[in-house]
């Protein structure tokens, strides 16, 4: 098979009407599903928490975090999202339906301007397949409905690649691309992708202007990441770039090691899952079919794009890059990038389908298309059953609007912010949310848990807290819930809720500790690790 036989038909200069219908039937099902899905209220992941707060920070004139009791500057989010969370809430006060909307709206346009630049350089047939599977693809739509960066960073992604596309009469907008490569930095820390690709397009075309400006451009973005460089105690606040530095957070594995697992878990795992391709229960066949489409399609997409799309192919091996530094694999990491690869799936089959004189490319272009529908199917319909049965009015209590343990959370809180002092200060994990929900600052939950569980007690009365928190909410939850179990006689049982969320008050310091009290019927459970049903869930 001739490399000059890899090709694709030359792009038309326009979508046909009934491209167009179909591009918006589906955006306006991307933003239906979307809103039908939204949370229905901010979850105790912590992150959507945390970009609300730090919004209300912005608004207030500092970045500081001030749920945790030292007001420490903030270090691991950058402040693109907070900023347009906090201009939202000027016109409109803090609600999250507002944030919701602005989170769908930006979904929606990065779907339509995904397909534009497309279509510019691929064809309408390629740019329709792409967006037409991420506008049902579970993830996008979750995003689409979650006050996360994801979104808006797609759109500042999606927004750069059209802006440097070359218009009729030979010119792009550079400024503006420049501007919007600097606001995906400012969004996402991941964003440094975003203005490296397009600074080694502009390098390989030899325009030094334009790379001169977006040098100057991205001092912010740099300013941003020599703070995060430099900011104190970078392990208990999570800083990412502490993270990549550090490499294996166990510190099992050498660089190489880690490299190769990073690989094979998204090859494995990570990609297929983020692009909704089907799978199948205890059977390999979807790994093994998922294995050959990619083998046989990117390869040859990354080849003719190489030809007629130089930035996005420069833009996914940055982004490989960043996502094989970071220590942590996921799909939602594969998300902002996931659309373009379905770009190089459909390239690779397309002109693969050409060079075996399949004349008829649409229809094997539909087959492939299936397969990722199919996994969409699967991985959406439950979503949509369970927000049609979610009672949005009272989400802590419907089963269907949260798993077990956040809704005990959500049920403590609940008690928290009406049962106790104003000025009470809590061990508890998930800092952000439980401020979020319940206006009671806390102590670092990460100090603590390193904390001797000798001195533990007397970390928590110097540092002024008065309560603690038990449950398996957080990414510390063994740790912190093992030294309540190994303290347990320190406190007194306050009340219990679903989940095994429990609220402890320390009790004084003449009073004389026990091990048979009710708050060691309950916590002392987790001194040897997790209850078996809980290290289950994590595990699944």
């Amino acid at each position: 098979m001739r490399l000059a036989a890899l090709e694709l038909p030359v792009a038309s200069a326009g979508p046909s009407r009934r491209v167009l219908t179909a591009l918006v039937v589906l955006v306006l099902a991307h933003v239906m599903l979307a809103w039908l899905t939204r949370i229905p209220e901010i979850t105790w992941g912590e992150d959507d928490a945390v970009y609300s707060l730090l919004a209300r920070a912005l608004q207030s004139g500092s970045y500081r975090e001030f749920w945790i009791i030292d007001e420490p500057i903030h270090a691991r989010y950058p402040p693109g999202l907070p900023a347009l969370l906090a201009v939202l809430n000027l016109f409109f006060g803090e609600r999250l339906d507002v944030h919701l909307a602005l989170m769908t709206l930006c979904s929606a346009a990065s779907l339509l301007l995904m397909f534009d630049v497309a279509r510019r350089h691929v064809g309408a047939d390629v740019a329709l397949f792409a967006t037409g599977i991420m506008s049902l693809n579970p993830l996008w739509v979750s995003e689409a409905g979650l006050v996360m960066a994801e979104a808006p960073f797609r759109l500042f992604l999606m927004l750069t690649m059209w802006l440097v596309t070359d218009r009729p009469g030979g010119r792009d907008h550079w400024v503006l691309a420049s501007a919007s490569a600097v606001a995906a930095a400012l969004i996402r820390t991941a964003g440094v992708a975003v203005i490296g690709a397009l600074a080694l397009h502009w390098m390989l075309r030899r325009e030094w202007n334009r790379v001169f400006l977006l040098s100057v451009a991205a001092l912010p973005a740099v300013g941003w990441l020599a703070w995060t460089t430099i900011a104190p105690n970078p392990d208990e606040t999570g800083v990412y770039v502490h993270v990549v530095t550090v490499g294996d957070p166990r510190g099992r594995l050498t660089f190489a090691e880690q490299l190769a697992a990073g690989v094979w878990a998204y090859i494995r795992r990570a990609v297929p899952t983020g692009l909704s391709f089907f799978a199948l229960k205890e059977n390999p066949l979807d790994n093994i079919l998922w294995a050959g489409l990619a083998a046989a399609t990117i390869p040859i997409g990354l080849v003719v794009l190489w030809r007629r799309w130089r930035f996005l192919v420069l833009f996914l091996a940055s982004y490989a890059a960043v996502l094989l530094a970071w220590p942590w694999r996921d799909a939602r990491f594969v998300s902002p990038a996931s659309g373009f690869v379905l770009v190089l799936v459909a390239v690779g089959t397309v002109a693969l389908a050409r060079a075996l004189r399949q004349r008829h490319h649409v229809v094997v272009l539909a087959a492939v298309a299936v397969l990722f529908m199919v996994g969409a199917w699967q991985a959406g319909a439950p979503r949509v059953r369970a927000a049609l049965a979610c009672d949005r009015t009272n989400p802590w209590e419907s089963e269907s609007c949260a798993p077990e343990d956040q809704r005990g959370m959500g049920q403590l809180a609940g008690h928290v912010r009406t049962s106790t002092p104003p000025d009470a200060i809590f061990f508890a994990p998930k800092e952000g949310a439980f401020y979020y929900h319940t206006e009671r600052r806390s102590i670092r939950d990460r100090r603590a848990v390193r904390t001797h569980p000798d001195s533990f007690v007397t970390h928590l009365r110097r540092s002024g807290a008065s309560y603690a928190v038990l449950t398996p909410v957080g990414i510390n939850w063994t740790g912190h819930n093992r030294q309540l179990g190994y303290s347990c006689g320190a406190f007194e049982l306050v009340q219990s809720f679903i989940g095994d969320a429990t609220l402890l008050r320390l009790e004084s310091e003449e009073h004389a500790a026990s091990d048979d009290s009710p708050a060691c019927a309950v916590a002392g459970a987790w001194k040897d690790g997790a209850p078996a049903r809980w290290r289950e869930r994590h595990l699944q």
